[in-house]
């Protein structure tokens, strides 16, 4: 059953890839917009996996690459619709980063639809952690360098905000914006670059 649910994820975030397994622009524009409508959807249809997977209840569903997929996104994604502009949009950051690495260690990665192991390593960008931050840049780049057509433009979009997260990790060594949710003092530099229009993502 867990996994029939796993099924009907990839296919609610991703819907039907195209041939160079690359999602629709329609979902590509939903995936970072800020959509009240798309947020309640997932509410409606998956929220009730939030309460079981940070205890690990959905892990088995890592016993293929695209069923790996499903739970990153569960981990990573979802908590950033339905809750955001609170702590607990990251609370399950950690466990999705695990499931990255457990990827990138059996190459799953380099085998799943581009579209898939973008989701895959997405986790590695929202870490605080310049090594993360570095290590991602790595993978997009092999990514990209061997796509074509869509894929390629698809992974030349996704390098260039692993940059600008790096680039902020670099600087601060955590991401300013997210200071407020997480109730941490903000230095006056990290205020400056907000004020001056730093990204929020």
């Amino acid at each position: 059953m867990t996994e029939v649910v796993a099924e009907g994820l990839l296919n609610f975030w991703f819907g039907k890839l195209d041939a160079n397994g690359v999602a629709a622009e329609a979902k590509q524009k939903q995936w970072f917009a800020k959509d009240d409508a798309f947020d309640k959807s997932i509410k409606s249809q998956y929220g009730s996996l939030m309460e079981l997977a940070p205890m690990g209840a959905y892990d088995r569903w890592s016993l293929t690459p695209e069923g790996r997929t499903a739970l990153i996104v569960l981990l990573d994604q979802f908590p950033r619709n339905l809750f955001r502009g609170q702590a607990r949009s990251f609370y399950t950051d950690e466990k999705a980063q695990f499931q990255t690495r457990k990827a990138v260690e059996a190459g799953e990665h380099l085998s799943l639809p581009i579209s898939y192991a973008y989701f895959t390593l997405m986790p590695l960008m929202h870490a605080e952690h310049i090594e993360a931050q570095e290590e991602l840049i790595k993978h997009f780049t092999l990514l990209h360098d061997r796509e074509m057509g869509k894929g390629k433009s698809l992974m030349e979009n996704a390098l260039k905000y692993a940059v600008m997260h790096r680039d902020i990790i670099a600087q601060f060594g955590r991401f300013p914006h997210r200071n407020h949710q997480m109730q941490r003092e903000s230095t006056k530099a990290e205020l400056d670059f907000l004020a001056n229009g730093g990204p929020t993502f």
